[in-house]
């Protein structure tokens, strides 16, 4: 092969190095993206308001934004779960799902670390309609659901936590404190 040729393969295999490396860069600083409480729910209003119009679109994006925080956290960039919602069953019977590390309280171990399955979304559209599946699926959230046609965060979220939804035993203090961060963003 001729010292020409050479050059030549080799260059070609830098510049195709590079142009690999310039998209996997890109793909990171995409997965890197920063939501402000403010851009979170101008992108997320119009997404639940499509799926669900009966229903206070604030509390659902409420508890999107603290589960996600603003759809910053790891779970919500890597599987667009912006609910936490778990995937024991998703995992049985092999739907996808992330493994995670997860903070639970209990009352009689207290804060601990456990890790856990979460169901994994091919987008954040599909985790609304999940969570809005859990709720209007479940027995245990009916209260939730008469809450989220209502206009009070304080019912709203004296039901998301007396639902069980969060072990979290400041999840009340904490969904109400969030909404207040957002509200005028709604």
């Amino acid at each position: 092969m001729s010292k020409q040729k050479e050059t030549l393969i080799i260059v070609g295999s830098i510049i195709g190095l590079g142009i690999i490396l310039l998209f996997r860069k890109a793909e990171e600083k995409a997965k890197a993206i920063i939501y402000s409480a403010k851009d979170f729910v101008k992108s997320l209003k119009p997404i639940v308001e499509r799926i669900r119009p009966q229903y206070n679109s604030g509390f659902v994006i409420t508890v999107a934004a603290l589960e996600s925080n603003y759809g910053n956290s790891k779970l919500a960039k890597e599987a667009n779960n912006l609910f936490s919602i778990t995937g024991e069953t998703w995992a049985k019977q092999g739907k996808p799902v992330i493994y995670m590390e997860t903070k639970e309280y209990s009352e009689t171990k207290g804060w601990y670390i456990t890790k856990r399955p979460f169901r994994k979304y091919a987008s954040w559209e599909e985790s609304v309609k999940d969570f809005f599946n859990l709720l209007e699926n479940n027995t245990r959230y009916q209260r939730v659901i008469q809450t989220l046609k209502g206009i009070n965060i304080n019912d709203f979220a004296e039901a998301m936590w007396l639902s069980g939804y969060a072990t979290d035993p400041e999840y009340k203090d904490k969904i109400i404190a969030r909404y207040n961060t957002i509200k005028n963003y709604l």
